[in-house]
Formats: structure tokens, sequence, C-alpha cells
């Protein structure tokens, strides 16, 4: 369990790295204003930011737990990369992105995507016990 602990707290820790890099540095979401009458608000890609910082700092707080507690939170990790993933899309749990393909959103949302698949799928194979017998 350690050993498993461990390497699900280095996934998670990349994966927060990654992520908050992605929508803070590399791959930031347009923070372009849309015109709606006399009235401008963010476009709808502009909440990623926040969603990708949030989830980010949540997977640090479950790396720094299965580092230090040598235990695997299996469904709060695996929630949340569910959650970061549906947020992406363009349905009725998610915010979505740009119309445009060429607008940078779309890489974030795949960034989001790539890592928040990473997560869940780390904290599914890390809970399963490999040694037990059947």
């Amino acid at each position: 369990m350690e050993k498993r602990s461990r390497i699900l707290g280095v996934i998670l820790l990349l994966c927060a790295l990654v992520l908050a890099g992605a929508v803070l540095l590399w791959a930031q979401p347009c923070g372009a204003m849309l015109q709606m009458g006399n009235k401008a608000v963010h476009m709808r890609c502009f909440y990623q930011k926040p969603i990708g910082c949030c989830a980010a700092v949540l997977w640090l707080a479950f790396a720094a737990d299965c580092l230090k507690n040598k235990r695997i939170a299996l469904l709060p990790i695996l929630v949340s990369g569910l959650a970061v993933v549906s947020l992406s899309f363009d349905w009725a749990l998610g915010i979505g992105v740009c119309q445009n393909v060429k607008m940078a959103c779309h890489t974030t949302a795949w960034w989001a995507r790539g890592t928040g698949i990473a997560a869940a799928l780390a904290a599914l194979v890390c809970s399963i016990d490999f040694d037990r017998q059947l």
C-alpha cells in the first residue's frame, strides 16, 4: 500500500502541476469579453481558469495526503478527475469552450481532459490490490 500511495502521490503532483501550468502559463483560456447588448460578460471559457486552479490545489492536497499518510482517497480523487473532464465539455454538467477551434481554450480543455483522466485512472489502478489471492 505504501508503494502504491507514493506512486499515486507523484502522479497527482504531476497532474496538478501540468493543469496549473496549462491554465496559467502555456494554454491560457481567452479573457475576452462578450458584448451582450449594453453589458459585457466573460466568455464561458474564461471560467476554465479558476476551475483548473481549484482542481490543481485539490490534487496537490491529495498528493500530500498520499505521500504523508500513505493512504489513497479513491472516491474524491476519482470524482475530481471526472469533474475536470466533464466541465471541459459542452453539455448540461459542463462549461464548454468557444466554437472557434483556433482559440486557446481548446488547448486548455485538452490539457484539462488529459490530466483529469490521468488522475482518475491512477487512483483506480493504485487502489487495486494485485497481491490479493482470489
